[in-house]
């Protein structure tokens, strides 16, 4: 055979050889493929013979989910997880796997959970808005009359004064009246003023300072579902006012007029809370938090609503028409919807998922700030507040769909609560969020530890080994100047200093109470609840230091007595601030009433001048003063059983009890009733903010 032959049967073996390796090759591909599909479908019809509930916490990933991208690629084959498992490595790559690009992808991943849905038959539920013929009026003072002078702040509040000594008024205003019936004169003269004031508005001798000025006039209008409205208008024509009225948050002095449904329903036949999300135009939130703890606080207070009722259906049918989810899709729903419902746990895929939508991903883990602290943008703030609330409308569907759907010859819609969370839960998202946010706070706690170091270590040098020394009467009035010093220095120190902290927060409070995230007692119980450990901490960094410095009686028990007396003096000071804060628009006016309480707790302690030394009309204020309680108690607990005579013969014990009136045998009591401020003032401070709201707008 000549070469050119050879060259062409050589040339034709090797394609031969070449092509059967591909074919095998291909061979081996297909078989690896269809090794995986045979393991997915064993791993999904493993899946599909759990029962429901654990059905629905459990979702079938790829191998590798969360590793480095190597560790991904080299992974083959699926997993079954338990989907509260996920860490934050997994949900993010599962986010990742289904949102790459937000603007590009969002669209086409929403899309896919609309057909799941769609494809079981699964009706989303939605709502109509109509208001028709809404008036909205204020009463308004105008001109000079307006303006926040001495003399208009006063004709203010007995105006105010006199509209709450009439018959029928608000809950607030009858609070007030019962608090003015103690000073019936003040009253009196209070009515006089108003009522010739407004005897010469009406003959027309004084211009009346007050004008019904309207703010919305015949609106109506019908917001479709399914459609974005935009609402236009100047300033001031009313825009805020017709949305927080379609969103049943108007405020109770405005004269409203007029009807607003939803699906037919009006506003008094459901909690229209729970309905409708209002975002304010003003950013309030914690600054201490971060963007990610922030929205994920969010997400605890609001929960899962129905969602979880409709994922356990949604498996149900799928279930039964043999139907194959999407298994991205199916573990996103579980890990956002079962996770959430069961875990309460700090950040879930949805938390990632808003994130990422709203470009926040590069500043998840940044602060958000404030005034005084260094955070995120402005824009980046904006959008942190439109996420706290966008997905309000999520938490209660069973509602929308009741709406929409009522049952034939049903009664009326009923709520327990305008809150999606029980109050359990609230009080936990509330104490975990005050947790966060004093750890975070160095200005406030570590200045505090500060100062009362600073304070200890002064009041040990100037009271030097003066406790185990009481030769005279002045030996011992020099040990009680030790305690009335650190009750009054450390005390009133707590109260000033936790004035603005709780303002800051009640601002934030008010706006996220009216959207229907939490109620007032799991806001009040956090806030009281986190200073309990940071004031036994101070307590017990003032005490070691003093007591050791002074030189007290070294026996268990007195030394127990004097960390007691002074945590609960700590915490007493504490609660009382917070009270005065929630008793009063601004911590300013909470300073200066607190003030005034200094001097007159100050006077009536009992050090300045003995309780059997105050005239009788003035003695009934020392058994209401908390300071002089803190006293007895400590001078009692150090000194009320010492038989050690002094330099006139004179037992301590019964100097104690004849000068002071201070009894060893009630030392019991008085921790009770020092143990009552504390409970009193944190109670008035819920009060306070249940039922009292400072909040303009």
């Amino acid at each position: 055979m000549d070469p050119a032959g050879e060259i062409q049967k050589v040339a034709s073996m090797r394609r031969g050889d070449s092509g059967s390796m591909w074919r095998r090759g291909d061979d081996v591909f297909s078989r690896s493929s269809r090794e995986e599909d045979d393991e997915e479908a064993l791993r999904w019809a493993a899946l599909e013979r759990l029962p429901t509930h654990d059905r629905v916490r459990r979702a079938i990933v790829p191998l590798g989910l969360g590793g480095d991208e190597a560790a991904a690629a080299a992974a083959k084959g699926v997993v079954d997880v338990d989907v509260l498992s996920l860490g934050p490595r997994e949900r993010r790559a599962l986010l990742e796997r289904l949102v790459r690009v937000a603007d590009e992808d969002n669209e086409r991943f929403l899309l896919k959970l609309k057909e799941r849905v769609d494809r079981v038959g699964i009706d989303m539920p939605t709502i109509e808005v109509r208001f028709q013929n809404l008036d909205a009026e204020a009463e308004v003072r105008v001109g000079s009359s307006g303006l926040p002078t001495v003399i208009n702040s006063i004709v203010n509040t007995l105006e105010v004064t006199q509209s709450a000594s009439s018959p029928v008024y608000s809950a607030r205003r009858r609070f007030c009246l019962r608090n003015i019936e103690k000073s019936r004169l003040i009253l009196i003269g209070a009515r006089l003023i108003v009522l010739v004031q407004e005897a010469a508005n009406a003959l027309h001798i004084l211009p009346s300072s007050k004008r019904t000025m309207p703010v919305l006039h015949d609106v109506s209008g019908i917001i479709k579902p399914c459609r974005m409205t935009l609402l236009l208008g100047p300033p001031g024509s009313g825009k805020t006012t017709l949305l927080l009225a379609l969103a049943g948050r108007l405020d109770k002095d405005l004269k409203v007029k007029g009807k607003v449904t939803y699906n037919g329903h009006e506003m008094t036949e459901f909690v229209p809370e729970r309905t409708a999300a209002y975002i304010s135009q003003h950013d309030l939130h914690i600054g201490e938090m971060t963007v990610r703890e922030t929205l994920a606080f969010s997400a605890r207070c609001q929960g899962v609503g129905s969602r979880f009722d409709m994922l356990t259906e949604l498996s149900r049918r799928e279930k039964a028409a043999n139907i194959k989810p999407d298994a991205d899709i199916d573990a996103f729903m579980k890990a956002s919807i079962y996770a959430s419902a069961m875990g309460g746990q700090e950040a879930n895929v949805v938390t990632d998922y808003i994130l990422k939508i709203l470009g926040l991903e590069i500043c998840a883990d940044t602060m958000v700030g404030d005034e005084m602290l260094r955070g995120i943008s402005g824009g980046q703030r904006k959008r942190v507040t439109t996420g706290k609330t966008g997905s309000h409308f999520q938490r209660n569907k069973v509602l929308i769909k009741e709406l929409s759907q009522p049952a034939p010859g049903s009664s009326d819609l009923h709520f327990p609560s305008k809150y999606s969370q029980s109050s359990f839960t609230q009080c936990m998202a509330c104490l975990w969020k005050q947790n966060l946010s004093y750890w975070r706070n160095p200005p406030y706690n570590t200045v505090r530890f500060f100062f009362t170091t600073i304070i200890a270590l002064l009041l040990g040098t100037i009271f030097w080994d003066l406790g185990g020394k009481v030769k005279t009467s002045q030996d011992l009035f020099n040990a009680m100047g030790s305690m009335y010093s650190a009750v009054l220095f450390i005390g009133v120190m707590n109260c000033t200093s936790v004035q603005p902290v709780v303002a800051v927060e009640r601002t934030v409070f008010y706006r996220e109470r009216a959207a229907g995230m939490y109620s007032a007692f799991p806001y009040a119980f956090g806030q009281v609840v986190i200073e309990l450990p940071y004031a036994l901490v101070q307590a017990i960094l003032y005490g070691v230091i003093v007591y050791s410095m002074i030189g007290f009686e070294w026996t268990a028990a007195k030394f127990f007595w004097y960390l007691f007396f002074g945590y609960f003096t700590l915490l007493y000071f504490t609660f009382y601030g917070m009270m005065a804060v929630g008793l009063t628009p601004n911590y300013h006016i909470a300073s200066i009433v607190s003030s005034a309480f200094y001097a007159i707790w100050n006077l009536f302690s009992g050090f300045i001048i003995p309780r059997p030394k105050v005239p009788i009309w003035w003695r009934w204020y020392c058994y209401i003063c908390p300071v002089a309680w803190t006293l007895y108690g400590l001078v009692v607990s150090q000194f009320g059983d010492n038989a050690t005579p002094m330099d006139d013969g004179t037992l301590v014990m019964h100097f104690v009890e004849d000068y002071f009136d201070f009894k060893h045998s009630w030392l019991g009591w008085v921790a009770a009733i020092v143990v009552a401020f504390g409970v009193l003032f944190a109670s008035l401070f819920g009060f306070a903010i249940m039922k009292f709201n400072f909040q303009k707008r």
